[in-house]
Order: C-alpha cells, then sequence, then structure tokens
C-alpha cells in the first residue's frame, strides 16, 4: 500500500487524506490512526475491486463500514 501512496495530508491527527499514484484522481479518506491495519485490508480490498481507470474516494476512516464514491456522481 505505500507504494500507490503519491501525498499524504493531514489537516488533524484524526483527519488524514491520502492520494494515489496513478493516471486518474484517486483518494483516500483515512481518518485516525486507529485501526490502522484493518483500513489498509479494507483499503486493499476495495482497490483490487475497483477499475484502475475509474476516478474514486475510497472511505476507509470506518474500516467496518467503508465507502466508495465515484467522481461522476
Amino acid at each position: 500500500l505505500a507504494n500507490s501512496i503519491q501525498t499524504i495530508e493531514a489537516i488533524t491527527k484524526d483527519n488524514v487524506m491520502l492520494t494515489l499514484k496513478g493516471k486518474v484522481y484517486r483518494s483516500v479518506i483515512w481518518g485516525g490512526s486507529d485501526n490502522s491495519v484493518l483500513k489498509s485490508k479494507v483499503l486493499t480490498a476495495l482497490m483490487k475491486t475497483t477499475k484502475k481507470s475509474a476516478a474514486v474516494t475510497f472511505d476507509v476512516s470506518s474500516p467496518n463500514a467503508p465507502a466508495v464514491r465515484y467522481s461522476n456522481f
């Protein structure tokens, strides 16, 4: 996962957002540092099931209820 990250932005310690490398805009709402291992596993699974050509935002701030938002909606 670390190799996929382009930038990390932290407004506060509980409001962390990642931008992923690639030709299309893909970002991750990470939230805080709690449950980081679970968040990374959930994010990896979401990334595998989403087309690489899709511009999306992955929200794993609550890893038990993740969300994927497509930019065209």
